[in-house]
């Protein structure tokens, strides 16, 4: 079995595959000061609790953004499970071919993105991660990092919105019924979800134009399931889709 572990700037995802099936995941917040002994006793009830032995993973990926994290869960993986984890990092996966001006600003969490996109169809492919940030991952026909746009994420806008203003509350990261508002709430969320759905629609579109080509929309990350169904351009929607990159970079180094 592979376990996979991403840490984002909110989210530590995690899950384990058996060959191809995602048979546990897990979702925690990220602590940047949690010990690795902290770590090492959390991830152990998640697999108890899935009735998974750690002793059975022969694999474990690490992908994290976090760098105060990284080092803890390391060492807490390490520990737990009777294999080395790998941490991916552009050196460590030098067969994705990354287009950027600098390959070490490529950070792994979307290089993960990149490699399940590019698994999921032929063609130009983008990877839309709605996560902290949102980002767009484009991949080009031969499987290869062409760029990548970076926005603020929905939730942090939310946080912007109430707390630069006097008067706008926080709200709750919902669809509105209507593409306005009625009242401060629904007005709120309808500038939020709606406008961050007009605005990858108007990515893709661009780069539809920019490529002259049609572009596979995927969707991904904790906040997917908000946004990506108010926009008609992606065409899939995969909560686990960076786990699932993950997993293929085992696949290949076990291969």
């Amino acid at each position: 079995m592979i376990c996979t572990v991403d840490v984002g700037n909110s989210n530590i995802v995690g899950g384990v595959y058996r060959e191809a099936e995602l048979v546990a995941h897990w979702r925690l917040s990220t602590r940047p000061y949690r010990t690795g002994d902290e770590l090492r006793v959390t991830f152990r009830e998640l697999l108890r609790e899935d009735r998974i032995d750690a002793d059975e993973i022969d694999q474990v990926v690490l992908s994290s953004v976090v760098p105060p994290v990284t080092d803890e869960l390391r060492h807490a993986l390490e520990r737990l499970m009777p294999v080395t984890p790998f941490l991916v990092t552009p050196s460590s996966v030098p067969w994705l071919e990354i287009g950027t001006e600098s390959r070490n600003e490529m950070g792994p969490d979307l290089m993960a993105n990149a490699i399940a996109g590019g698994a999921f169809a032929d063609g130009y492919v983008s990877v839309i991660d709605f996560g902290t940030a949102m980002t767009i991952t484009t991949i080009g026909p031969r499987k290869e990092v062409l760029g990548v746009s970076i926005a603020p994420g929905l939730a942090q806008a939310t946080v912007a919105l109430s707390s630069g203003t006097a008067r706008l509350p926080q709200v709750a990261l919902e669809a509105p019924p209507r593409p306005f508002g009625t009242n401060t709430v629904e007005a709120i969320q309808s500038g939020l979800v709606h406008g961050y759905a007009a605005m990858v629609e108007g990515m893709i579109a661009r780069l539809e134009k920019h490529f002259d080509a049609p572009v596979t929309a995927i969707a991904t990350g904790g906040l997917s399931s908000i946004v990506a169904p108010l926009v008609g351009a992606i065409s899939h929607i995969d909560p686990w889709l960076t786990l699932s990159g993950l997993r293929m970079i085992a696949e290949r180094r076990a291969g």
